[in-house]
């Protein structure tokens, strides 16, 4: 028996909330604060912002009952290139940092997971991270690693760090474009009934004169009911 689900939660940060990503049936979750992991290490001249996040219990009906099949928390966490350090007149620079994690309960198998950040049209993706795909036979331990200059108008390196413990199989990184929003988009293949932490990062800038007007993460995932994984 498989079981095949998009969980729509999205947190969003900035004056203005909109669902950009609807095309691909995700939508805007509201949901109540949930307790996020530590945040990553922060150097040079940024700034913390905002966190958003949002856990959540997806259950099926197995046999008339109805059966968890993991419980799933993503978070998205907004930094700020200090203004004062870099001389870009027409646009502010930073840095947006996501979080997941899923959880597999039971007789449940996780075997793709799709951790989603997404920008509107109005905000640029300068760079991102992890810049690499990763196959592996055994979990490993990678510093997932973001340095920014302001895209080049910085006076000094600022720089977002977290170690993060990649399972097997493999983990790949794509961008997309969904209608006129920009999505960064990491993906995990495999067999696992633990824990699967993720995390990814942009380098973004927008108007100085208006905030984003949408900043989104969002998680997808894939199970499959084995007994075990």
């Amino acid at each position: 028996m498989e079981n095949n689900v998009t969980n729509p939660t999205f947190r969003n940060l900035g004056r203005r909330v909109a669902a950009i990503l609807a095309v691909t049936g995700m939508l805007l979750g509201v949901h109540s604060p949930a307790q996020a992991r530590a945040a990553p290490k922060q150097t040079g001249p940024i700034n913390f912002d905002e966190r958003q996040c949002a856990r959540d219990t997806f259950r099926v009906r197995v046999k008339g009952r109805l059966e968890v099949v993991a419980k799933t928390e993503t978070c998205l966490l907004l930094y700020t290139y200090d203004p004062l350090a870099e001389d870009n007149e027409q646009r502010d620079f930073g840095v947006a940092w996501v979080q997941a994690r899923i959880e597999p309960r039971g007789a449940w198998c996780a075997t793709k997971v799709w951790s989603d950040l997404g920008v509107s049209e109005d905000t640029r993706i300068h760079k991102v991270t992890p810049g690499r795909d990763l196959s592996m036979k055994k979990p490993r331990k990678i510093r997932v690693k973001l340095s920014s200059t302001a895209n080049g108008f910085g006076e000094e390196n600022a720089t977002l760090s977290e170690i993060t413990k990649f399972h097997p199989r493999k983990v790949r990184h794509s961008r997309s474009t969904v209608g006129t929003s920009r999505i960064f988009t990491q993906r995990w293949t495999g067999q696992r009934g633990g824990v699967i932490n993720l995390t990814s990062g942009a380098e973004i800038s927008w108007d100085v004169r208006d905030l984003p007007n949408s900043i989104a993460s969002g998680l997808r995932y894939d199970f499959e009911r084995r007994g075990r994984c």
